[in-house]
């Protein structure tokens, strides 16, 4: 855990040209006046790191990425960042990103709040939140693809994308002003105890944005079991964080299946407590071993185990109506078809008499 700083002013951390398994995890950046961190052409994971107080003029004030396709940023904060002429969030140019599960509040532009994804990149955008954020638009999307799911986007007005020459699609999420899409709704997302206000005179980083009780929010994403929500240790068949309805996915920043990218089987997050899938490694190119705990009640019953895209789609069957004995599985990267599946999130998934249980697994070549 670093916490990048500095009493004076400084211009951020960059991976150039770099196609090593470059990983932060739990960093913090503080203070920058350049983008805070820079990925260039290289193969990075910016896993629970929080991005706050960075301010620029034309940069992306928390993250730039340029001509890169290994790129997952996954549970971090974006509080409090602004940039005059940019985002105070991420910028994208010629680059594959996956954004999910981060929250992106109180940021500050005279342009774009979130998000500048342009210049021939794709963007999957999975269970973020985006609220308070100070700008015209919350985002900016030229000559890219952007693919939105699950997610909340509260603004105090309706000016959501500026899209030039691009496709966009959003889906099941909550968005102010409504947007034209498959479960998509405009409600009061009813976070437990948000900022006061937009911009960055609110602290955002010291709000909390959990949904409460009765949060239209809560069961209303994507229902296919790959998005599921995680369960609670010590509650089987509840949720695991506060005040959640049932497994179904639930929109914004802390809804979905846990993920890790330690790479450790001991820091492995289990999907649920009842049946249990342990990828290992993870990430992992080009192979990992999938390893089923299965309940009692399971024990002897035919199985389903399968490999899943983020857009829910069938890669891979590995097992179809088995009662398995060996309970681990290698997973080679590979399609039903044979071929070489890209770079990315997958959920492996296990069906049983009892249920379904996923875990995300991310290939990194």
């Amino acid at each position: 855990h670093i916490l990048f700083n500095s009493d004076d002013t400084w211009q951020g951390i960059e991976f150039k040209n770099t196609s090593e398994d470059n990983q932060l995890i739990g960093c913090g950046f503080i203070n920058c006046d350049y983008s805070a961190l820079t990925i260039d052409n290289s193969n990075v994971i910016v896993n629970g790191c929080n991005f706050y107080d960075n301010h620029t003029n034309t940069q992306p004030a928390s993250i730039k990425v340029i001509e890169s396709d290994q790129v997952f940023i996954g549970y971090n904060y974006f509080s409090n960042n602004s940039s005059y002429a940019s985002t105070g969030g991420i910028g994208t140019e010629n680059s594959i990103v996956n954004i999910f599960n981060n929250v992106f509040v109180n940021n500050e532009s005279l342009l774009y709040g979130s998000l500048i994804i342009k210049e021939g990149s794709y963007a999957y955008v999975l269970n973020n939140t985006f609220a308070n954020n100070d700008a015209q638009y919350e985002f900016y999307v030229s000559s890219s693809d952007l693919e939105m799911f699950n997610s909340i986007v509260l603004k105090d007005n309706s000016e959501i994308f500026f899209a030039y020459n691009s496709n966009v699609s959003v889906e099941y999420s909550c968005v102010t002003g409504g947007y034209a899409g498959t479960g998509n709704i405009d409600e009061d997302p009813i976070f437990e105890d948000p900022s006061e206000g937009s911009g960055n005179d609110y602290n955002g980083l010291l709000a909390s944005w959990f949904l409460q009780e009765g949060s239209p929010c809560i069961d209303t994403g994507n229902p296919d079991p790959v998005f599921y929500d995680m369960e609670d240790p010590e509650n089987p068949g509840n949720p695991l964080y506060p005040a959640m309805g049932t497994l179904i996915n639930d929109m914004g920043a802390y809804g979905g299946s846990g993920y890790a990218t330690t790479g450790s089987e001991e820091n492995n997050i289990p999907a649920a407590i009842g049946n249990i899938i342990d990828v290992y490694p993870n990430p992992f190119n080009p192979s990992t071993s999938i390893a089923l705990q299965l309940t009692a009640e399971d024990q002897n019953h035919p199985v389903d185990l399968s490999v899943y895209n983020l857009k829910g789609q069938l890669v891979r069957t590995i097992v179809r109506s088995e009662i398995i004995t060996d309970n681990t599985f290698i997973w080679d990267g590979k399609a039903n078809d044979g071929s070489n599946v890209a770079s990315g999130i997958y959920f492996a998934r296990l069906k049983t008499t009892s249920g379904i249980t996923s875990q995300k697994m991310l290939l990194v070549k």
